[in-house]
């Protein structure tokens, strides 16, 4: 299957639709989105779209027949859509409206705005589905570190009212940190993935660098995430008979680390897709100018996406054991 990306073009006044492969039009037509992949040869499973057409104004009909009646203009083939749904692929209306008569695509079956929807035409793979995530890093540029403080994650009795013996205890402190991570992106893009983070983490006080982060881009312009670590402490006690040992653990405490950070995201095709790495870095620019482009391969885009950051860390902890007064 060999995909080729579809634009949708509209001109104003009464408004008209144009549908083609060249990204380039100009003519008083105002390029609006890569709307879908058609396909670029003719197959047993697919179908060709024809555009006819007609002036004063200039508009289009599209179909799948190659003959034109109503003072339509025979057209060539634009482009072959599949006949039936395939895996990812969505449904193609036609839509009409009238005085004058013109018809127009989408893959929105409640179009409205003066348009009758008519039949599906034929079934395409949209162009968000076309690309997808392969992975990310997000690296700290410049972060503010807080003074350390110590915070009590939690303390523990451990009782002995009987005689003298060992207790082996096991003591399970848990604290929960919420980071945020917050930028801007047009597209909607629902895969997950793990971000691994680095960049300026020695400033952190000993904080590992790289831990993994999953996340969903466009499914929120904010993503947050929580973490929770547990410390996990085994303890040998001998506690004196009718006594009671204290256990207290603390932690090295960050409270609002702030940073910007940059993400740098690796693009590729959609799985089942051959598209290059120019053509994944089109796709992804033309619905996120937002973002900058890195650089390219054969089949692969890096973009750089930049965001703030803010959250909260625990560093090193430490554990202490004390009598307490007996029962």
């Amino acid at each position: 299957m060999s995909l080729v990306p579809v634009y949708e073009y509209y001109a104003e006044g009464i408004w008209r639709y144009m549908y083609s492969q060249d990204a380039k039009i100009k003519n008083g037509w105002t390029k609006g989105d890569l709307v879908f992949f058609a396909e670029k040869e003719q197959l047993a499973t697919n179908t060709p779209i024809y555009s006819h057409y007609a002036e004063d104004p200039w508009r289009f009909n599209y179909s799948r027949s190659a003959e034109v009646s109503n003072n339509w203009k025979k057209g060539g083939i634009e482009f072959y859509g599949q006949k039936d749904p395939g895996t990812g692929m969505m449904p193609v209306f036609l839509y009409y409206a009238e005085n004058p008569w013109r018809t127009m695509l989408s893959m929105n079956p409640d179009h409205g705005n003066g348009w009758t929807r008519d039949a599906i035409l034929f079934y395409a793979l949209p162009g968000a589905a076309a690309i997808r995530c392969a992975g990310a890093d997000i690296e700290f540029l410049d972060p503010v570190i807080p003074d350390a403080r110590p915070d009590l994650i939690g303390s523990q009795l451990i009782l002995n009212d009987e005689g003298t013996t060992t207790i082996v205890q096991q003591i399970s402190m848990s604290r929960r940190m919420t980071s945020v991570f917050e930028w801007s992106l047009s597209q909607k893009i629902t895969d997950s993935y793990n971000a691994k983070v680095t960049g300026n983490l020695d400033k952190f006080g000993g904080i590992e660098a790289g831990f993994k982060l999953g996340i969903e881009l466009g499914a929120k312009q904010q993503w947050t995430t929580s973490q929770e670590t547990v410390y996990e402490i085994n303890e040998s006690v001998t506690v004196p008979p009718l006594s009671r040992v204290k256990v207290t653990g603390v932690v090295k405490w960050l409270d609002q680390v702030i940073s910007p950070f940059k993400m740098t995201m690796k693009m590729v095709a959609a799985d089942g897709l051959k598209l290059s790495g120019k053509e994944v870095a089109d796709i992804f620019l033309w619905k996120n100018p937002e973002i900058s482009l890195i650089s390219t391969t054969n089949d692969t885009a890096l973009f750089a996406i930049y965001g703030k950051f803010t959250g909260s860390y625990g560093l090193e902890t430490e554990i202490k054991t004390e009598r307490v007064a007996p029962v």
